[in-house]
């Protein structure tokens, strides 16, 4: 007797604890260990991190260079007589002609600036709210992620339900059979029912056999697709838990029309598109404006004796290209048919 409560602990511990999971508990599940969805959510990360490079461009741009060269061939400077004025009690400078020559030597050169940009700001700032742009077209697409995983967790986890019902009343036709094949057998052997009804009955139990069968795969297909989606062991055994029902005069179908329009990701994607699109367009026209910047420089000359050491200067930089064959009025048009294109689909998105 003492063997019993070991016996039964042993039983105990071998029993698998089956899951018992809920809609909600699926939804959670899904939301967090979908692969789909994990492989989306680095993609809006990515453009978060994109999204910080950008406005760095508005700020001043530090730019310092440096070169050390050797001279092939000396170099001759040749200075007129009075090439720097001619001055009383003095006289001319250089008195007379006077040449310098710097041999074949070492040469440095060090130049560092910053400069501001001012007319490429308008440009920038088109360009950051581009990213913005992209930013929110790439959470869209994981919200459209999740609500399509979602969407396909509740179709699975009905399906379940649908077939785990239609088994209940297999089973219970299975029954019924049984008992009234072992009823007509009785019967058959007192003489008072025909072979022809025990049969009938028989082939009747065997096709609801047969019925079972295929409900029991479909819901082993069903459960390992759910799995899937849950992003775990397609093995692993649970057992769903009823819905409650939901009344349809608890609905205000206009107000989920509306609702759900504004918040399909799909319409709103196509919106950001559009937008987006009309933003290059604009950046693209942007380029003919020349480029402005206020700059300050600074450079050094080392082992040209002629050159000034240290030169300093302050001013601006314009930098513009009047003539470029047709190239930025064709890109303006390429980008002005992308708005339109995204238009057109942004319309067909909301239909």
């Amino acid at each position: 007797m003492m063997l019993l409560p070991a016996v039964a602990a042993a039983q105990t511990k071998d029993v698998t604890i089956t899951e018992r999971l809920t809609l909600d508990r699926a939804n959670h599940v899904a939301l967090e260990n979908n692969r789909q969805i994990q492989s989306a959510a680095p993609q809006v990360q990515k453009r978060g991190a994109d999204l910080q490079n950008p406005p760095t461009r508005r700020l001043p741009v530090f730019d310092i260079q440096g070169q050390a060269s050797q001279l092939l061939t000396p170099v001759d400077f040749s200075f007129p007589q009075g090439a720097f004025g001619d001055f009383a009690g003095i006289g001319p400078i250089p008195a007379t002609d006077t040449n310098v020559s710097v041999p074949k030597q070492l040469t440095y050169y060090f130049s560092s600036q910053v400069s501001q940009p001012v007319t490429q700001l308008f440009r920038l700032n088109l360009g950051i709210d581009s990213a913005v742009a992209s930013q929110a077209i790439e959470h869209e697409h994981l919200r459209s992620q999740r609500l399509s995983v979602t969407n396909s967790v509740k179709r699975l986890y009905f399906a379940i339900l649908q077939t785990e019902s239609a088994l209940d009343t297999t089973d219970q036709a299975i029954a019924l059979y049984r008992e009234l094949d072992r009823t007509l057998e009785v019967r058959v052997a007192q003489k008072v029912a025909l072979r022809s009804d025990a049969l009938d009955v028989q082939f009747r139990l065997a096709k609801e056999q047969l019925t079972r069968t295929t409900y029991e795969n479909t819901l082993a297909n069903q459960k390992e697709q759910l799995n899937q989606l849950l992003g775990r062991d397609v093995r692993t055994d649970f057992v769903v838990e009823p819905v409650s029902s939901l009344s349809i005069s608890d609905i205000d179908v206009n107000a989920a029309r509306t609702r759900a329009l504004d918040n399909r990701p799909d319409v709103r994607e196509a919106r950001l598109k559009v937008e987006q699109a009309d933003l290059d367009r604009r950046a693209k026209k942007a380029e003919r404006i020349p480029d402005l910047s206020v700059a300050v420089s600074y450079s050094s000359y080392f082992n040209i004796d002629v050159m000034p050491t240290n030169l300093a200067t302050a001013g601006v930089q314009l930098k513009w290209e009047p003539f470029d064959w047709g190239r930025k009025g064709r890109e303006l048009a390429s980008k002005t048919h992308g708005v339109e294109q995204a238009s057109l689909a942004g319309r067909g998105d909301e239909d």
